[in-house]
């Protein structure tokens, strides 16, 4: 719970209660108090604004000594401006009239992260990177790195807590198209952009139940070296190893 209070100028006391600080929805109640020891029976209009829009004057009765009294309850969705007005008739106990306005805060799903970007580009593994934006008014706990041979959607997903994310089991000399999104309190966001990478196209051999990569050496001038391999990674041609 979080409070706000503004002082009416005189012995009185405005407050708005948020009931859901940093949730996606919650109740905000508005509250009264006057230290003056006056009764006011039926006198003193008070009102709200919220959404947007003027919710229309009520009276209410404050009895001498009462303390804090509530007057009402709205449930808010969404991140807004609120305003407790009090009315001038009957206020003098309470220096009104006056407006308060409270700005609420609602969490929203997490904006879409940066799209993401690529290291230690392997035959079957690629670190995948990215930078965090908005958290939508909630701490982001994970996020998913979505992956596909097309950029429709992805198809094969893994979760991570922080960037990079090793992604493992992919093909040899194959397009691959990633994905990122963000999850708080709330839920999942968007995922970014698609973004392409090549795996690194690689010979292997078979050892036993494992698949190695085959490190190839050529002969020059009575010399054993190894081999350079290159492979073409979004029309530029790279060196492997």
């Amino acid at each position: 719970m979080t409070e706000y209070t503004r002082s009416t100028g005189s012995s009185g006391t405005m407050l708005i209660s948020d009931n859901a600080p940093g949730a996606s929805s919650g109740t905000i109640e508005f509250w009264i108090n006057s230290n003056n020891g006056t009764t006011f029976d039926h006198e003193l209009p008070w009102a709200a604004t919220i959404d947007g829009s003027f919710q229309g004057w009520q009276e209410f009765d404050y009895n001498a000594g009462a303390g804090w009294q509530q007057l009402g309850v709205w449930n808010i969705t969404y991140s807004q401006n609120v305003t407790f007005h009090l009315g001038a008739t009957g206020t003098s106990g309470f220096g009104g009239p006056t407006n308060f306005t409270q700005w609420i805060q609602r969490a929203t799903v997490p904006d879409p992260p940066s799209n993401p970007s690529f290291t230690n580009v392997k035959p079957t593994t690629i670190d995948v990177n990215w930078t965090p934006n908005g958290n939508g008014g909630a701490s982001i706990d994970n996020y998913e790195v979505g992956y596909a041979l097309t950029n429709t959607a992805p198809t094969s997903f893994v979760t991570s807590t922080t960037s990079p994310k090793t992604v493992t089991g992919l093909t040899p000399g194959t397009n691959y198209y990633f994905w990122v999104r963000a999850h708080n309190s709330v839920g999942w966001g968007a995922y970014s952009g698609p973004v392409l990478q090549q795996t690194i196209a690689g010979v292997r051999y078979k050892d036993g139940a494992t698949w190695k990569i085959a490190v190839p050496y050529v002969r020059h001038a009575g010399v054993w070296k190894l081999a350079r391999p290159y492979v073409k990674t979004l029309g530029v041609w790279k060196e492997t190893i």
